[in-house]
């Protein structure tokens, strides 16, 4: 294992030790920086009538709200371990009542990086507010938080649910950045995650984007910003349903696609198994095993029986790769998201498209973006932007070298990237 990969946090009781209470519970939030470092954290301090408990929050590696796994706080001083497989992040520092933050240093291996972190519910004049919300869909009650600037310049931005078990919280640090920038921002659980009801594996594609057109137009009459001044943006598999989103909602002015694959969620599946996987296989066994793997996958989306894919199980289990195959049970039933591709929308899709890439993602095949502007220009669309990071991930993650490499942080550009197209359009 890579010992500078994510954390691997365990999820263990907190150990505290209290003494004379002068810390103020609360979310402490700043800006962690080494080098060519930079990273956005929190810290959340709950005091109950036991004990003390702590949690991180990272959302550049999706690290949200995770238990310090030991937690000291005495008089007027604050310790937090996080402990992984290779190395530790020990956070000491002691509080500043006068300025109500948490001032001391993050220690792992060698290195100490100083830093500040502020208490968000003493901000004088916040920058944003959140506000929670709930929506029908379909019957279903789905939960969400809009981001409202404190300085609002008139437009709005929606992030649609992806991939995964994912809930809200995966992309608030992208609704924060858009507030901090003016947009009002809107974000919600996919059904299924958070406190949203349901069973999002078992939900079809049409379903999910369904729930995305109501949260849409919600957002719209909850607000009262015109969709007409109100894009839309996702990743991965949010990115997909963004034409299609775009062709059934006229007002909608564009959409920004995200490591998007230009292919269906199945082919990049696949192209994410091939990526971990070929490398240990014999280079003249690696077309049997792509075979095999691409029907594992085509009998889970429901295009071939499950008879079928146990038949060829049978004639291949004696290969030495057989392990490394993923495949579903007969008894899990089938799921149709990965027949879905969004390249038959693009075809048809006249809106205005900001399409990013990264060039080392390990997920989508890498022609993607080729393939989609293909397709964009079957449907007479001019107004498209494209965008390659280098050393950019999947999740727009930096993967150059680091200065403190026991964090990822997003590519630097990536934010920025986004601002400034949309200011073009506006």
């Amino acid at each position: 294992m890579n010992k500078y990969a994510p954390l691997l946090f365990l999820l263990l009781s907190c150990w505290v030790k209290t003494g004379n209470i002068m810390v103020t519970p609360g979310i402490y939030a700043g800006t962690i920086v080494h080098g060519n470092f930079s990273g956005n954290i929190e810290i959340e301090l709950i005091k109950d009538t036991v004990a003390w408990r702590g949690y991180y929050t990272h959302y550049a590696e999706n690290a949200i709200h995770i238990p310090f796994q030991e937690l000291m706080v005495k008089d007027d001083t604050v310790r937090c371990l996080l402990k992984g497989d290779t190395y530790t992040l020990d956070f000491r520092c002691h509080y500043e009542k006068n300025e109500v933050s948490l001032v001391g240093q993050l220690r792992v291996d060698s290195i100490t990086v100083p830093f500040r972190l502020m208490n968000k519910a003493q901000e004088k004049n916040p920058v944003f507010t959140q506000e929670a919300v709930e929506f029908n869909s379909n019957n279903n009650i789905i939960y969400g938080s809009i981001w409202k600037p404190g300085h609002p310049n008139g437009h709005a931005i929606i992030v649609l649910t992806s991939s995964g078990n994912w809930d809200r919280n995966a992309s608030s640090g992208l609704c924060q950045y858009f507030a901090l920038n003016g947009y009002t921002s809107f974000h919600y659980d996919k059904r299924g995650t958070g406190n949203t009801k349901g069973n999002w594996v078992n939900t079809g594609m049409d379903t999910l984007v369904q729930d995305d057109q109501n949260a849409i137009r919600f957002f719209a009459e909850h607000t009262g910003i015109p969709l007409s001044q109100t894009g839309i943006t996702g990743s991965s598999q949010g990115a997909t349903k963004i034409p299609e989103i775009l062709n059934s909602i006229s007002e909608l002015p564009y959409g920004i696609m995200v490591s998007c694959p230009g292919s269906s969620l199945l082919e990049s599946d696949l192209n994410f198994w091939k990526n971990r996987n070929l490398p240990s296989i014999p280079s003249d066994e690696q077309a049997a095993a792509i075979s095999l793997q691409r029907k594992a996958f085509m009998a889970y989306a429901g295009q071939i029986p499950y008879r079928e894919l146990k038949q060829a199980f049978e004639e291949n289990q004696d290969k030495t790769w057989f392990p490394l195959l993923e495949y579903a049970g007969e008894n899990d039933g089938t799921d149709s998201k990965l027949l879905y591709s969004p390249l038959t929308f693009l075809e048809k899709c006249s809106r205005p498209l900001l399409i990013i890439q990264g060039l080392d993602d390990e997920i989508i095949p890498s022609n993607s973006m080729e393939i989609i502007v293909s397709a964009v220009k079957k449907a007479g669309n001019t107004q498209y932007d494209l965008i390659k990071f280098p050393e950019t991930n999947h999740a727009m993650q930096y993967t150059g070298p680091s200065d403190f490499p026991y964090m990822r942080q997003l590519q630097p550009a990536y934010l920025p990237a986004m601002l400034d197209w949309i200011k073009k359009l506006k």
